[in-house]
């Protein structure tokens, strides 16, 4: 199997944004994670 420049280019292209992909799902859960912290200790509600 010969692998070309441009097979080579998409593949490096292609894992930078899966990484970017779940880099912003960890950050969008982790933003949820501290406003139901910070929802909690506000109210002290053990349904949150």
């Amino acid at each position: 199997m010969i692998l070309q420049i441009e097979t080579l280019a998409l593949l490096f292209s292609t894992t930078s944004l899966i990484l970017l992909v779940y880099t912003n799902r960890f950050l969008a859960n982790a933003a949820i994670i501290r406003g139901l912290k910070k929802t909690y200790h506000e109210k002290q509600n053990d349904v949150i």
